[in-house]
């Protein structure tokens, strides 16, 4: 019943029309698809279907020592490996952040905090907190890989350079790990966010730099 719940989320997610654009429209249009397939539904079904507790589905700050310690952790790994992509391939290149965003500290700012932000914690509760735990009983860690393979269907069916699509490959592999060892998709949430800031700030300031 999970799984074919699951494959009938993503499939309505990747048929549904998605407007990416700049704008408070397509923002809206996102954030509203987001919201109502990647959360709100799992949420649902895991309540009034599966009759679950939302703990049991990642929905949980217990465990805070250990969760920011694999958090803190996964951090400076992911920021190692960035580094090594950033100085030793054409990872610059193919890595597109929005001219404005370069430019304008405030529009950064807008991007991460809201956009991104919004965005980033209905996915890491869809796939760190309902995927993973839907299977992570039966597979154990295989659970881990499951669904970061889900969690990268977007980018498999872009036409993304595979430098371009490493830092959320990174987040799909290195997150889930975190969300499984901690049981809560938050501090899979807050790795990936802090990740994702820091290495945009880095990117920019590389640009603007000549690195």
């Amino acid at each position: 019943m999970g799984t074919i719940a699951l494959l009938s989320i993503l499939f309505v997610y990747l048929i549904f029309p998605s407007n990416y654009g700049p704008g408070f429209l397509p923002f809206l249009q996102t954030i509203t698809k987001e919201f109502f397939l990647l959360f709100l539904t799992p949420l649902l079904f895991v309540r009034f279907i599966l009759k679950k507790s939302f703990q049991e589905y990642g929905f949980s700050l217990k465990n805070k020592h250990r969760g920011f310690i694999y958090a803190g952790s996964a951090l400076v790994f992911s920021l190692i490996l960035s580094y090594i992509l950033i100085r030793y391939t054409d990872f610059l290149k193919f890595y597109k952040l929005e001219p404005v965003v370069i430019v304008n500290f405030w529009m950064f700012l807008l991007r991460e905090l809201v956009f991104f932000n919004l965005i980033l914690f209905f996915y890491e509760y869809f796939f760190k907190g309902f995927v993973l735990s839907l299977y992570s009983e039966k597979f154990l860690y295989g659970a881990i890989f499951i669904q970061a393979l889900l969690y990268l269907i977007p980018n498999l069916v872009s036409p993304n350079n595979f430098l371009s699509s490493a830092p959320m490959a990174m987040i799909a592999l290195i997150g889930g790990i975190v969300a499984y060892q901690t049981r809560s998709f938050f501090y899979s949430y807050f790795y990936s966010l802090a990740y994702i800031i820091i290495l945009d700030s880095f990117v920019i300031y590389s640009l603007k730099n000549g690195l």
